[in-house]
């Protein structure tokens, strides 16, 4: 609005002078009056504003709402102010295909495709009208048969007269599907890839550890409100088929590679660019190089070698914006009101208030993080930001990077840049920090965090330790054993703090004074001696310090001294057993009440399921509340996915109506309501309609 209203101007010169000789009460009190005079003009002036969605306070919205009858969703998913704004247009084209699409993005957040799966029927032609594409399928057309029961499919089916589901009962008269696909899509530009074997010059991997990973759809450009999605309009991974009939055709298209579509390798033109099934290696043609969008894999001819590290650009697929991502960490995530008043999302740290700031490789700068550490005085400088801006990847030295001064009250952040996901090969060990902190946001690491040292405080955010310490050219795990974050015999840290990372076990001594997890993965992988996710020792055999978990998963034994919240989580694969059981407490969360021995708990599965049933069918439903995933190992794009056959006690069991673990945050059983609330609105009468997820 415009400035202050200034009343003592108004007043003749007189009253002005004779007020400063007696230390200006008229002043004062006129003060008082012009932030109410101002106060009052302010809202008036607004009141204009106020008729319009798109310039309304946030007051106004939900009054304009009531004028369009809008009836409301679920807070946290869909902005209140656009799905008002939205209405009149979803009602004028109310019950179309492309409008329904639009609908179902809006309201989820997620990719949807609308089939009307009635349309897809089998039935009897005459022989003068025939109407193809509605009679038996023809097994002869390959890219038909590969799209068969998917979203883009167009085979026609019998009638299927079940109730529709996820999995089946999708073709009937009047049935209408939704497909749609909750992964997300991250795209990696300028990143280094990976060579699967020393001194093999031909043989890479996109994905920067080394394992198989199918390459996902960059969503370019998003469909028009009156046009239907393709498959180059969802965020899912790319169709073999698909790639290679775009590289197949005369002359190839781009609709998958290019410098700014989903898949890109520096120097290679688009004609040299082969879809292969890389599964064995097999060597591409002389001039040619070989893509394996399934696997990920990439493999030049013995006459197209890179002369270095080839440079490429592809998408990855995962749930959700945690651990080490290309996503912007100065952006919120999207939780729940009572998440924001609980743990605010932390932002990238901001290079203020750092006595020494330097950006590994950038003009004048260190080329090497190592050289970075040994660049800061920390006799005379108390806070080093050290900062990554590439998608590079950064070997540390044989021991470690060590990080360390005997100087009290230090602090060292070693960041990515926003946007960037650098991966940092080999160990980070903090030799000693008194009162001071580590703060490491936005990386992914292949090795351990070892403190070795007195230290005040260390803070692990957005960051992937892989579970590990790597992964082999198979995708497993190269040492499942090895602890992620170790504390030795003679450190002493205070507080350690995981937030929105994932990491493998944890094995800190219980001295430490607080540890505390919250929107995170915990995995200890499947084929170490003990699979122990926290713990004192890595064995288990001695307890990990007092802990908070909140929203968050976690595979193997967690082994605390006591747990002070364990909120919204799921204790997977393993015991959650305490020392002291008087204090504490665990909430809205899912963990195996035979081996388990926790505080008092509060609606915790299955214990809830059990109290609501009949004595005869506790065996059998501690049997079936059980958290199921669609992926438990890292590296999988649905890692640590609830799925679809997952028990709505723990599907929608977190304290606001959510998913327990760590995927709560996304908040999907409130994203699926949405859109079955507003399709009973806008779904033409007499349709049955039915959500299937893809991803």
């Amino acid at each position: 609005m415009s400035g202050r209203v200034d009343l003592a101007e108004l007043l003749p010169a007189v009253y002005r002078l004779r007020d400063e000789e007696r230390s200006g009460p008229l002043a004062a009190l006129l003060a008082l009056v012009e932030e109410q005079a101002t106060i009052l003009r302010d809202d008036v002036a607004g009141l204009w504003d106020d008729l319009f969605i798109e310039t309304a306070s946030a007051w106004a919205v939900p009054y304009i709402g009531d004028l369009v009858s809008n009836i409301a969703l679920h807070e946290g998913v869909a902005g209140r102010r656009a799905d008002v704004a939205r209405t009149i247009w979803y009602r004028r084209r109310k019950g179309i295909v492309p409008m329904l699409e639009r609908l179902a993005r809006d309201v989820t957040a997620w990719d949807a495709r609308v089939v009307p799966t009635f349309e897809l029927l089998a039935w009897t032609q005459n022989v003068n009208h025939a109407r193809p594409g509605t009679g038996t399928a023809n097994v002869r057309d390959l890219d038909a048969m590969d799209l068969l029961g998917g979203p883009f499919e167009r085979t026609a089916h019998t009638p299927d007269v079940r109730a529709m589901t996820r999995f089946d009962g999708r073709y009937g008269i009047r049935k209408v599907a939704f497909f749609t696909w909750r992964l997300e899509s991250f795209p990696m530009d300028h990143a280094a890839a990976r060579r699967v074997a020393a001194g093999d010059p031909a043989r890479y991997t996109f994905s920067q550890l080394g394992a198989p990973a199918p390459l996902f759809t960059f969503r370019f450009p998003p469909p028009d409100d009156e046009e239907v999605g393709g498959e180059l309009s969802v965020r899912g991974p790319i169709r073999p088929m698909a790639f290679n009939a775009a590289l197949s055709a005369s002359p190839p298209g781009d609709a998958w590679y290019g410098p700014e579509r989903s898949v890109f390798v520096d120097g290679v033109a688009l004609a040299d660019v082969r879809c292969r099934d890389l599964v064995n290696w097999d060597a591409p043609a002389p001039g040619t190089v070989a893509i394996d969008v399934r696997l990920g894999r990439l493999m030049f001819a013995a006459d197209r070698l890179p002369a270095g590290t080839p440079t490429v650009r592809y998408c990855f697929g995962f749930p959700a914006a945690i651990g080490g991502g290309p996503y912007s960490r100065l952006r919120a995530l999207e939780l729940a009101p009572a998440q924001r008043r609980t743990a605010p999302p932390d932002p990238l740290v901001q290079p203020v208030g750092f006595d020494r700031i330097v950006r590994v490789g950038g003009p004048g700068q260190p080329a090497t993080i190592g050289a970075a550490i040994a660049s800061w005085l920390p006799a005379t400088e108390e806070r080093l930001l050290v900062e990554i801006g590439d998608n590079a990847i950064h070997r540390l030295p044989a021991g470690g990077l060590l990080l360390g001064c005997p100087e009290s009250g230090r602090d060292v952040v070693i960041q990515a840049a926003d946007g960037f996901r650098p991966v940092l090969d080999g160990d980070i060990v903090v030799t000693g920090l008194p009162d001071g902190a580590v703060s490491l946001d936005g990386l992914v690491i292949e090795g351990r965090v070892r403190l070795t040292g007195e230290l005040g405080r260390l803070d692990v955010r957005h960051c992937t330790i892989v579970p590990g310490t790597g992964l082999r050219p198979d995708g497993l795990p190269r040492s499942p054993g090895t602890p992620s974050i170790q504390g030795s015999a003679t450190a002493q840290p205070r507080t350690v703090t995981i937030d929105r990372s994932i990491c493998g076990p944890i094995v800190l001594d219980a001295e430490l004074h607080d540890l505390t997890i919250r929107d995170s993965i915990v995995d200890a992988p499947e084929g170490a001696p003990a699979r122990v996710a926290i713990a004192g020792a890595a064995d288990g055999t001695r307890a990990g310090p007092s802990a908070t978990i909140v929203r968050s998963t976690l595979y193997g034994d967690v082994v605390v001294r006591e747990l002070e919240l364990g909120s919204d989580s799921i204790f997977a694969a393993g015991a959650l057993r305490c020392e002291r059981r008087q204090s504490g407490c665990v909430r809205f969360s899912w963990l195996d009440p035979l081996v388990s021995s926790t505080p008092r708990r509060y609606r915790c599965q299955p214990d809830l399921a059990i109290e609501q049933a009949a004595p005869v069918d506790e065996a059998a439903i501690r049997d079936r509340v059980r958290p199921t995933f669609t992926s438990v190992r890292y590296g999988e794009p649905a890692y640590a996915q609830l799925a679809d056959s997952c028990p709505a006690e723990i599907a929608a069991g977190a304290d606001d109506g959510a998913e327990m673990g760590v995927y709560s945050l996304l908040r999907q059983p409130q994203r699926e309501a949405n859109l079955r609330l507003r399709l009973e609105e806008y779904l033409p009468f007499g349709l049955e309609p039915g959500i299937v997820h893809v991803t």
